[in-house]
């Protein structure tokens, strides 16, 4: 009887005590912290380019319009001429996000860009229709210098700049001396005007490798640019994102540019924290 018994035991052993336990993967689901469609005239989850020392943007330069929209009822148009009046040392027609974030945080930022049929080719001149900026250490002496991270156009070609660096005080100057910078070409966008394309940026910041950064760029979908090192400047405080259109050649150098207006529509501007991924925002619905 005892063998009988110590033979069943062994059994069950093999059916049941045998088998690796199941793994499964508890995945926090990613949070929307900031969405806009856009509906709201007042702008009021935004701060407008407007520098309160200067006389009022024009009322064309930042409005809710139902002409074009990717999903709902409307997007935002901005409009810029080479003549308008200067906004914090430059020709702009922006959107941002304020205040800034804070240090290495990571995010996701969604957002579609239209770009009309009469979005000219500007061959020497750039103009930036989405940026990521630092807030330079201002009770330091730092002055303000080019943004960590942005999205141009610029000779027919979207291209992606990235800048960074670990002194405390940062210099542009020194920045390009010492090869602190990337320019991405992402390709033409011949074929994408008259048309909604949809950009996700996932980012976690950092000014040095050991913060871990990385930056993956998703266009419709799709993984046009990834890179893991540094990709901001060493501030007290992270980054704040801009939309819209930013030309400094208008006001530093109008000789470079051949235009004297630009154009473009941005809707459905969605942030998500770490956790998200791109199934949250793409396909955009």
């Amino acid at each position: 009887m005892k063998i009988k018994t110590s033979f069943i035991f062994l059994i069950l052993i093999m059916i049941f005590g045998c088998k690796n336990p199941v793994a499964t993967e508890n995945k926090v689901p990613g949070t929307i912290i900031f969405s806009d469609s856009f509906n709201d005239p007042s702008f009021k989850d935004w701060r407008t380019s407007n520098d309160p020392s200067t006389p009022s943007l024009p009322d064309y330069a930042i409005q809710i319009t139902s002409a074009q929209k990717r999903l709902g009822n409307s997007s935002v148009k901005f409009e810029l001429h080479n003549n308008d009046q200067e906004q914090y040392s430059g020709k702009r027609a922006e959107l941002r996000r304020w205040p800034p974030d804070e240090q290495f945080a990571e995010r996701w930022f969604a957002f579609s860009i239209f770009l009309p049929d009469n979005y000219q080719i500007d061959p020497k001149s750039a103009e930036s229709v989405a940026q990521w900026h630092n807030y330079p250490d201002l009770n330091l002496g730092e002055q303000w210098i080019s943004p960590p991270l942005c999205l141009l156009t610029k000779n027919g070609n979207w291209f992606v700049v990235i800048i960074w660096d670990d002194n405390k005080i940062s210099d542009m100057e020194e920045i390009t001396l010492n090869n602190k910078q990337i320019i991405v070409d992402l390709g033409s966008y011949e074929n994408d005007k008259n048309k909604w394309i949809d950009w996700v940026f996932h980012v976690k910041w950092g000014w040095s490798d050991s913060h871990k950064p990385v930056l993956e760029i998703f266009k419709d979908g799709k993984l046009v640019y990834s890179r893991k090192g540094p990709n901001t400047t060493n501030d007290e405080t992270g980054v704040y994102f801009n939309i819209g259109i930013y030309k400094w050649d208008w006001l530093t150098n109008p000789q470079k540019s051949v235009l004297t207006e630009r154009t473009i529509f941005i809707d459905e501007v969605k942030i998500g924290d770490a956790n998200c991924s791109l199934s949250d925002f793409y396909p955009v619905d």
